[in-house]
């Protein structure tokens, strides 16, 4: 008996592990990928007159958003985003990050420096009247190569902004994302976004995975017992 359910609890820890937590189903998985194949998918520059954006044919695969900033006669600072709103990517990236709670929510893209690596690289939001930015510009590596860039929406102190409340509230309605470049010198410098994902995984933490398994251990406990009274 005590073999059966040593075996039994070791199953289900196995089951429970690759069927909810060790690998992402694909029901626990969804995922929004912005690709541009063809156009700039309603995307826009954010700020007239300093970096320019418009639709690309090269990306991987074929297809990108590019900004680049113009030769500068005089050197002074510049800072501009792309902009995804409301209406960009078919609405796919704006409205509710929240559902009551932290969700797995995280955004990535590829981004490529053709020539000179920015100053500075942030993502940004913005929703009820609050806006978060967070730095990823030492997740790019080099110039002349795609890099992945990622971030969570679940830790709110690896956020600027303002507290944990008013970065939940900004969560329930996103209404924009920026990708904000700061140019690096007085050259021309061209940039390439892709693959802009989001991607929201229902995979329990290490603590939901242990509930679980107790849970389902006291049910296998209580059928045993009956099971054993019976006879």
């Amino acid at each position: 008996m005590r073999e059966d359910l040593i075996r039994w609890i070791l199953g289900m820890a196995f089951l429970l592990f690759f069927s909810v937590g060790g690998v992402a189903r694909a029901d626990l998985v969804d995922v929004y990928v912005e690709t541009w194949t063809g156009d700039m998918a309603d995307w826009t520059d954010r700020d007239a007159g300093e970096m320019a954006a418009q639709w690309s044919s090269f990306g991987q695969p074929d297809g990108s958003l590019m900004s680049f900033f113009p030769v500068q006669g005089f050197p002074f600072p510049e800072t501009d985003a792309v902009r995804a709103s409301v209406s960009s990517s078919g609405g796919a990236l704006s409205g509710d990050y929240w559902r009551g709670s932290f969700t797995p929510y995280s955004w990535g893209f590829d981004f490529y420096a053709e020539d000179t690596l920015p100053s500075a690289l942030q993502i940004r939001f913005s929703g009820n009247g609050s806006t978060f930015f967070t730095s990823v510009i030492g997740q790019v590596p080099a110039v002349g190569g795609w890099a992945t860039v990622g971030v969570s929406l679940s830790s709110p102190g690896d956020w600027v902004g303002g507290d944990a409340m008013a970065f939940s509230n900004a969560l329930e309605a996103v209404d924009w994302i920026d990708v904000q470049i700061t140019r690096s010198g007085s050259d021309q410098q061209t940039y390439y976004l892709d693959n802009f994902a989001r991607v929201d995984s229902h995979i329990p933490e290490p603590e939901t995975f242990i509930l679980l398994l107790v849970g389902a251990f006291l049910v296998r406990r209580e059928a045993m017992r009956r099971q054993k009274a019976v006879s």
